[in-house]
């Protein structure tokens, strides 16, 4: 009889005396993504498996056979893409930082309950990773010793162009630099559930739009050109603040957010969006 991957990994992490929190935190993976794994309802990828073998002790062919047994066992009687461990999105972070790693992990794990998240201390093993993998989204610490995220978000989207890159820093100033690159969004540590799901209702064809609209009008009417750019600016520059802010925002500066917005979407629309202001309530009122 097959002994499954799920048992082998199960018993090998208790002869090493772990918990899954402990080989998750090893791993630089969610205690779920272990348990998950030790059940059967996931299977990890090569590279994964060969991180585990690190982690474990033990040789990588055990696992990998095992691994393949068990694919073959529960999804033989269906096609490779409707295995569910394939069909989650996968998702990565990568920050040189494991302490940082280990407590943001959880975190993306609580905004993206559906998602399959691996974190990486080294650009090098994401990148390994990313080949092998279609990732959806990525989040990327900007600073990362000799590599930069910049750099990394460029070879992943090099790899993969419908890659979204998070960047993550601790300084609002890298905002600027880190659009160049063609990442997606931008988040100021600490992360927190709340402006990861924040982050990601900025749509990437919304800011793609807005370029493109800037791009058209800089040849057929510049001033409104430069009026898009300055409107475009400010939404951004809301959007940085807003998220890094544990204070209430003032009406006033949701207002002008607002406008901001409305103002790049009535360049694509034009008179098909009309907007009316109604805002008798004071500017110094603050919003929770």
């Amino acid at each position: 009889m097959n002994i499954l991957f799920a048992e082998i990994l199960k018993k090998l992490r208790r002869e090493r005396e772990l918990s899954q929190r402990e080989l998750a935190e090893q791993m630089y993976v969610t205690r779920s993504t272990v348990a998950r794994w030790e059940t059967g309802s996931r299977l990890p990828d090569a590279a994964m498996i060969s991180r585990l073998a690190g982690c474990l002790g033990t040789d990588i062919t055990t696992l990998l056979s095992a691994a393949a047994k068990q694919s073959e066992a529960q999804y033989a009687p269906a096609q490779a893409q409707d295995a569910p461990f394939l069909r989650r999105a996968q998702v990565i972070m990568v920050d040189d930082r494991k302490i940082f790693l280990s407590g943001a992990l959880p975190v993306l794990e609580d905004a993206l309950p559906g998602a399959a998240i691996t974190g990486f201390t080294k650009p090098s093993e994401a990148l390994e990773f990313a080949r092998a993998n279609p990732v959806a989204l990525a989040f990327l610490d900007i600073e990362m010793g000799k590599t930069s995220g910049l750099d990394l978000c460029r070879e992943l989207l090099a790899l993969n162009p419908c890659t979204n890159v998070v960047y993550l820093t601790a300084y609002i100033e890298y905002s600027f630099d880190a659009w160049s690159t063609g990442a997606s969004g931008f988040l100021l540590k600490p992360l927190t559930a709340e402006a990861v799901r924040a982050q990601l209702k900025m749509r990437p064809h919304f800011i793609y739009n807005a370029m493109m609209s800037i791009y058209y009008l800089c040849a057929k009417d510049p001033e409104k050109a430069q009026q898009v750019t300055l409107d475009f600016t400010t939404y951004l520059r809301k959007n940085f603040t807003a998220l890094a802010s544990v204070d209430s925002i003032p009406f006033a500066d949701e207002l002008e957010h607002t406008r901001a917005y409305l103002a790049v979407e009535q360049v694509q629309f034009e008179d098909r969006l009309f907007v009316e202001y109604d805002t008798p309530t004071r500017n110094s009122a603050c919003l929770p």
